[in-house]
This record gives structure tokens, sequence and C-alpha cells, in this order.
């Protein structure tokens, strides 16, 4: 529910070209990414209460939007409408996680969330106002990242080394060879195995890959914002799936939908096309000579 009502955030606030100027806010172009983010702030709230491992969702969205705003500043677009999400989204969860005390570092990693967006906005504000080349932005955060952790390491290294402490699952261990859970997928016991892989996914699990090949191919070459997410969202679960097996549980739903998407991408192939929520033959739709009125689509 998190990652929906977020894609559906991103996707409504980029259509209709939402800017941070209140001046230019109107009913119609406010109203959809509001309401979404919202509600995926305050599936993020439950979810943080509900388990400690939230965090990697929100991991999963920090990472989106740094990669997001980084392809939307290559092409020389504003991300505006990202910075709003992500700054309203983070900003309830935020507030619906506070009351149930929280340990300090679960709280830095979602102020950094909710600042994040606004850095990142600002930084690539400035480059465009200098003139500089596109180029310099992703330049920029990585010295900007490099800078705030100096910073957090000076002021409190306790809690950067939780931080960071916090990508331990995707390290091989020997610890990990101990629990069944904890093992990679690909190394059961220590040796090179698929049959977990089959055992969980059967043929989902390499049809994802091939999904995810067309979403790479997708994203750099076509401007959609919601199969980027799904990318970044997919690739982290399966990094860590292929590190830890218990994080299977997760990439699951990832898998089903790259399935489905795969599939449609076969069907439009096959000359099948959406229309009104249902799918029709393209080329049924076309007024046949000497007939009254529409020619009648047939259900393909």
């Amino acid at each position: 529910m998190v990652m929906l009502f977020f894609i559906l955030a991103v996707k409504a606030a980029e259509q209709s070209d939402f800017t941070i100027n209140p001046r230019c806010w109107s009913r119609k172009t406010i109203t959809r990414p509001v309401i979404y983010s919202l509600l995926s702030g305050i599936f993020l709230g439950a979810y943080l209460l509900a388990w400690e491992g939230a965090f990697l969702s929100v991991f999963i969205i920090f990472a989106y939007i740094i990669v997001q705003s980084v392809l939307d500043h290559l092409r020389q677009k504003h991300i505006d409408y990202l910075c709003f999400v992500g700054i309203l989204m983070s900003l309830v969860a935020l507030l619906i996680f506070l009351p149930s005390n929280p340990p300090q570092v679960y709280c830095v990693a979602m102020i950094i969330a909710v600042l994040a967006p606004v850095f990142l906005a600002a930084i690539s504000w400035l480059l465009k106002r200098i003139d500089l080349k596109v180029g310099y932005y992703p330049l920029s955060l990585a010295g900007f990242g490099l800078v705030s952790m100096g910073i957090l390491y000076l002021v409190t290294p306790a809690i950067l080394k939780s931080l960071v402490g916090g990508f331990s699952i995707f390290m091989p261990s020997e610890g990990k060879l101990i629990i069944l859970e904890t093992q990679p997928l690909l190394f059961p016991g220590g040796q090179f195995s698929l049959s977990p892989v089959w055992s969980n996914f059967t043929t989902g699990f390499f049809i994802s890959l091939i999904a995810l090949g067309i979403l790479v191919y997708q994203v750099v070459k076509r401007d959609e914002p919601g199969k980027a997410l799904l990318l970044v969202w997919s690739l982290v679960l399966l990094a860590g799936t292929l590190a830890m097996r218990r994080i299977a549980l997760l990439y699951a739903i990832n898998v089903a939908l790259l399935t489905g998407y795969l599939l449609w991408v076969v069907l439009k192939l096959l000359g099948l096309r959406e229309k009104g929520g249902r799918l029709w033959q393209s080329q049924s739709d076309r007024r046949e000579p000497g007939t009254k009125g529409d020619a009648k689509p047939t259900l393909g």
C-alpha cells in the first residue's frame, strides 16, 4: 500500500506539472498529489510501527528520489513534484511514528528522509541558476552526501555507524550460513544452487529478470517516473533477496508485478491495447465503409 500510493502520488504530481510555487497551485493540480501522498505517508507510518524492517522501504523511497531527481535534472526538468511528494509522505510517516518513542537512529533516518528532497531540489535549482552543465548535478550530490556523512560522524559517530550498519544484510558473512533464512539465496549452505530460487518462485523469478531488463531500457529512453520507481524498488529487493533469503518474502510482490508487466508487454506486441479498462483488438476499432455509426469492438 505504501508503494501503491507513492507511485500514484508521483505520477499525479508529475502529470499535473506540479510546482513548489503556491501561486501556481489549483484544486485540479494539487488534490490528487496531496491525497495520494497523505495515504502513502499514513501507511508508511503504520508499517514503521508494525516492523523495524520497514525502514528498508524508507531506504528504497530515498534511493528512488535520488535516482529520479538525477534523471529529471539530466533531462532539464524541474523536480518540484518529487520534492513535494517526498516531503509530505515522509513528514506524515514521521508524525505517526514519533509518538512510539523509537530509537534515535530511526528518528534521524526519518528526518533525513524529510529533508533530503529539499536539498535535492535546492541543488538542482542552484546549478540551473548558475548555468552549469547538467552532468555536475550527480557529482554535486555525491560531494554533498560525503560532506553530510562527515559532519554526522563528527557530531554523532554512533548514529552514523548504526545507519551504515543497516546495509549489512547485503554483505556476506559466516554467521549467515548457520540460519537458513539468513543464507544467500543462491548459496544455501555455502554451495551454489538454483533450487531455492525454483522452490520459492519457479518461473516467476526468471521472468522478472527479463522484465527488469525491459524496465531499464524504458527508464533510460523514456520519461516515466512510475516505472523508474518500480525498477529501483525491485532492484533493491532483488539485491537483498540474493544476499539474504528472508527478503524473498518481500520480493515476491515485485516478482508478481514484473511478471504481469512482461505479459502485458507481450499482449501489446500481439496487437492488443487498452481501452476503457479492457483489452480490445486494435484493428476492431475501425469503422467499416457503409456502416452506420462506429464499429463495435470485439473483446480480445
